[in-house]
């Protein structure tokens, strides 16, 4: 049992008048409440109904749990009661994550979760009952729904499902994994995207997992999500097959022109070479996209072509690969002579021979990986350098907006600026620079610019020339 030292104040002590007790329960159940950053719960081992029932006796009826974590339970129709009772007793619950755990098919009655904002089922069986309650009491920021096979949902419950995300006008982020496969697909999909995409306006983040795409389903999610302009990442991740047939429709999708982030990890590119090459062009003349996840794919007709895209491409900073043996790295090297845009690069599966190898055997033995390496460092230092160049011209509006902020004032009615010292506007102005980059220094730019040209146009208004 883990208890955080912030929940040992005054105000959980009213909320919860037996600690001591609440303490040694959860302990015994193995059960984890803690206060970071948001007081959550966490149910880690299965529950029998006896545990249940000591679990309900010890928890108060209205306990103001943020986060409820839940993992490896299988729920039979008394657990299905526990659990709804359990949620009863958390009004205030915005986050609900369950992992690893069976459902069932039973139909309690489920408390109202009003503030319920995240819900996220992994690896799921049977899911509907309680995902359909929630779409039907909840308005969703986040959902991500990772069966653990097809069969979990059926066809008709897809159709169910996409219609009740009607309601959800505010969700940003979706994930659907393991849609039915084959002519189902189609009619499936078309619900999502009929119920659902064409008049969603706020969606951020799209996957599907292990959804067996082909031309035509790439064609149809390209129409819609073009018009998508909130939307910046795109899933395709896992088990596709990608043929020369399909590369020019997922060359279109790949090419939605707000996307920043790209995962085609996990799929299997054709041998034939057409396929690729359009794919890789439209991700080189790409103007937006900064990550760019190719993790686990098929490496052979891969490879050949990430050495052209890193020469050519000048926006990509992330890049997550399949560990390539050494040799197949030399083209990539060379690339990366001319590309100063990528400074994050990883190999998952490469990591252990990188803390196993001392320096020099690495570098005798992977000679092509370690100065593939050494330039996207030199990427990274290069970018510090800039970085520290640009904070300088929007550290200034950080201190005007800190400033207003501290006072609660308005624009038009600025705070004394010495109430923010210099330092922690600089401070800001890192933040703000690592989380937009170079947009941060263009909007400065721009603010000078409108403001003096604001500025002139409202003298010539008050003063015309006769």
């Amino acid at each position: 049992m883990k208890i955080a030292k912030s929940l040992h104040t005054g105000s959980l002590h009213n909320e919860l008048p037996d600690i001591k007790t609440l303490t040694r329960t959860l302990s015994e159940l193995d059960v984890t409440l803690t206060q970071d950053p948001v007081r959550t719960l966490n149910i880690r081992n299965p529950l029998n109904p006896n545990q249940w029932k000591t679990l309900l006796h010890a928890l108060p009826a209205s306990l103001q749990i943020s986060e409820l974590i839940m993992s490896h339970q299988t729920f039979d129709e008394q657990g299905s009661a526990s659990f709804a009772s359990c949620m009863d007793r958390m009004p205030k619950l915005q986050s609900l994550r369950l992992t690893h755990c069976n459902m069932g098919a039973f139909k309690p009655i489920w408390p109202p979760l009003k503030h319920l904002k995240n819900l996220h089922l992994e690896s799921i069986t049977h899911p509907c009952e309680l995902l359909m309650h929630i779409l039907g009491t909840s308005g969703l920021i986040t959902l991500h729904v990772r069966t653990f096979q097809q069969v979990d949902i059926g066809i008709q419950q897809h159709f169910d499902i996409a219609k009740a995300l009607q309601s959800q006008t505010d969700l940003r982020e979706l994930t659907l994994r393991h849609l039915p496969s084959g002519e189902e697909l189609e009619s499936v999909l078309g619900s999502y995207i009929t119920n659902f995409l064409e008049p969603q306006t706020k969606l951020e983040f799209f996957s599907l997992p292990g959804a067996l795409l082909n031309q035509r389903h790439c064609t149809m999610l390209q129409k819609v999500l073009q018009e998508k302009t909130a939307l910046t990442s795109l899933s395709l991740a896992g088990d596709n097959r990608i043929t020369p047939l399909d590369g020019p429709a997922i060359a279109k999708l790949v090419s939605l022109k707000n996307l920043v982030s790209l995962d085609l990890s996990s799929n299997l590119f054709s041998e034939e070479s057409e396929s690729l090459e359009q794919i890789f062009q439209a991700l080189t003349d790409h103007p937006k996209l900064k990550h760019l996840d190719l993790n686990l794919n098929d490496n052979g007709p891969l490879a050949a072509r990430l050495a052209t895209f890193l020469m050519r491409n000048k926006t990509l900073i992330s890049l997550n690969l399949e560990s390539y043996g050494d040799e197949h790295l030399a083209d990539l090297t060379k690339a990366m002579q001319q590309n100063h845009a990528l400074r994050i690069l990883s190999m998952p599966a490469f990591e252990p021979v990188r803390r196993i190898l001392p320096a020099e055997d690495l570098r005798l033995t992977y000679p092509n990986h370690v100065e593939l390496m050494r330039c996207v460092e030199r990427n990274w230092q290069e970018w510090e350098k800039k970085m520290d160049d640009s904070v300088p011209f929007i550290e200034g509006g950080m201190r005007v907006v800190l400033s207003s902020m501290a006072e609660g004032r308005l624009p038009d009615d600025p705070a004394p600026l010495s109430n923010v010292h210099y330092d922690i506007a600089g401070y800001a102005a890192r933040i703000a620079m690592r989380m937009i980059g170079e947009d941060a220094v263009t909007v400065t730019r721009l603010n000078k610019m409108v403001l003096r040209e604001g500025t002139e146009a409202l003298e010539r208004n008050r003063n015309p020339k006769n």
